[in-house]
């Protein structure tokens, strides 16, 4: 898949995943180029929860050609509306 495809790939499996009542995993990878970096445990929603909304951290071009560094998914409860305040990191803020 192109770059491109795999974005629509996984922003569509993320909009799917709520309607989906399971608890199967999705696993996105790429080739290991080397062994840097450590992977940290699985972490899941709480029963009853869903990934609402996720957040990338990319290097930009002409950087050290990393890519995409980080992705971090925020879970919310089903049923549960929101308005746009609280809406960033988990304490609520949009700070870097």
């Amino acid at each position: 898949m192109t770059m491109n495809t795999s974005w629509l790939f996984l922003a569509i499996t993320i909009s799917v995943l709520p309607l989906i009542q399971c608890r199967h995993v999705l696993y996105l990878g790429s080739p290991r180029v080397n062994n840097q970096g450590t992977w940290k445990a699985w972490q899941i929603c709480h029963d009853g929860w869903f990934v609402h909304g996720m957040q990338l951290k990319y290097e930009a071009t002409g950087g050290d050609l990393t890519g995409m560094n980080a992705v971090a998914l925020y879970c919310q409860r089903i049923g549960l509306v929101r308005g746009k305040q609280g809406r960033g990191r988990p304490n609520g803020t949009n700070a870097q």
